[in-house]
């Protein structure tokens, strides 16, 4: 099992565990399930038919036993749509309803939608209790679980409301990235490459020795080093400036194209873009911004970077339609 160390030495400080095998977990739940009176699983709904998830369900079961601890399960859909006040509310009710208290344990099950949406109730509700994320994708494993930020979306915008919520620990279980899509590993792997173009170093050496995503897919050792570093570079970027005042602002970079891309589709059907694809394109616009105004001619390096890991680099003329219609 790999172990790190975010944000060491401050408040804020707690450990990320990387593993292979389920009872590598074990341990580590132990010594924080009994300080609690309940545990709450919210998890994406769909993760329920996969053996992966199976075992960490178990996994709870059996230590909530083991120490008296109530065990509540919430199945969530994953869907943006479902990232709003009017879900909170639901959740709100639900727990109120089932008498969770202050000392309850939330653990956020799944993508960056659940981790932002209980992340963001675990920090409202009686004013905040211990939440653990285990994230189940390439995206909330390197980029959304770490640094704090929760958020919801409004009507007309992604992210509009949020707040900062750091987790007691972090467990990511390997097994949950087997179970994803090629589309799901190439859009998550925006925000690493994102991560690489900001800190050169190690983490742009080893994507470029991999070639594409086809590769990586294959190496799993490879893989997880990659994910290794993309984590301790987002802790880097982040450390000290939580709230965004100095070098966490860089972390935005492709975001704020990208996030007018995706605000410009309906949430409540299946986005054209997911949420890395339309950081790829962010991250185009911006390096063509950045080739034109400061002659930095470092674009075409990249666009073979993104579309080796088979990302957008373009605007669809299916997209560009449907925003036509829509407006």
């Amino acid at each position: 099992m790999l172990k790190i160390n975010a944000y060491d030495g401050q408040d804020i400080q707690y450990p990320i565990y990387i593993g292979d095998e389920i009872i590598e977990f074990k341990e580590k739940l132990e010594e924080v399930i009994p300080n609690h009176s309940s545990v709450v699983i919210f998890s994406d709904f769909f993760l329920e038919k996969l053996d992966s998830h199976k075992k960490f369900i178990s996994l709870f079961k059996q230590l909530t036993s083991q120490f008296g601890v109530d065990l509540h399960l919430y199945p969530m859909s994953p869907g943006k749509d479902a990232k709003n006040i009017k879900t909170l509310m639901k959740i709100s009710d639900w727990l109120i309803f089932n008498l969770i208290q202050r000392d309850t344990l939330f653990v956020a099950i799944g993508g960056g939608v659940v981790g932002d949406l209980v992340g963001f109730l675990a920090s409202t509700y009686y004013r905040g209790v211990a939440l653990i994320h285990v994230p189940t994708n390439v995206i909330a494993m390197s980029d959304s679980s770490i640094g704090g930020k929760t958020a919801i979306n409004t009507n007309k915008h992604v992210n509009t409301l949020g707040t900062y919520k750091h987790p007691i620990m972090t467990l990511m279980y390997s097994e949950y990235l087997s179970t994803l899509t090629k589309r799901e590993f190439y859009a998550g792997f925006a925000e690493i490459i994102k991560i690489s173009i900001l800190k050169q170093g190690s983490l742009k050496v080893k994507i470029l020795e991999n070639k594409s995503g086809q590769d990586l897919l294959q190496k799993k050792d490879d893989f997880l080093e990659i994910l290794n570093l993309a984590i301790k570079y987002k802790i880097e970027f982040t450390n000290k400036d939580i709230r965004e005042r100095s070098k966490r602002l860089f972390l935005n970079f492709g975001h704020t194209f990208g996030h007018a891309i995706e605000s410009n589709q309906d949430l409540s059907t299946e986005e054209y873009y997911r949420h890395g694809e339309a950081v790829s394109l962010g991250m185009v616009s911006a390096l063509y911004l950045s080739d034109k105004l400061f002659k930095s001619n470092i674009t075409q390096e990249y666009l073979e970077i993104l579309e080796n890991f088979h990302l957008p680099i373009k605007l669809s003329n299916n997209y560009l339609r449907l925003v036509k219609y829509k407006n």
